[in-house]
């Protein structure tokens, strides 16, 4: 896996094991630093910058995306969305995909600086 994923995922799991909690995700956790440490023996530098701001981005992402999952679960989702505000869902959209142009451009920093795997390049998506 490209490192720009395993640092990625990582931020991704930590912030399932600081929100849902789920125990078993604690050994994903330490497989994906195992591995990112396997990077770092054979000289390859990891800049702390880097996990930081993949953490970041995805906190906000959850932390935008959160209500919105709720209203996706329900019975009644065109009710739940409008209790909720249809402007304040599309807002919450276009900043996603603002964080998610971002996510990329980090991704994108982190192959080209370790010359390991490809640029995460997004065409056409919101936020572009």
């Amino acid at each position: 896996m490209p490192l720009s994923e395993l640092i990625d995922k990582l931020s991704i799991v930590k912030l399932k094991i600081e929100r849902v909690g789920e125990p078993q995700l604690q050994k994903e956790y330490e497989a994906y630093l195992k591995a990112i440490e396997e990077f770092e023996k054979k000289g390859v530098i990891i800049k702390k910058i880097w996990v930081e701001e993949l953490y970041s981005i995805n906190k906000q992402c959850w932390d935008l995306e959160w209500d919105a999952r709720k209203i996706t679960a329900s019975a009644n989702i065109w009710e739940e969305a409008e209790k909720f505000g249809l402007a304040e869902l599309g807002r919450r959209a276009l900043i996603i995909g603002d964080l998610m142009k971002k996510r990329a451009d980090v991704k994108s920093e982190i192959a080209r600086e370790s010359k390991i795997g490809f640029e995460d390049k997004k065409i056409n998506h919101v936020g572009n």
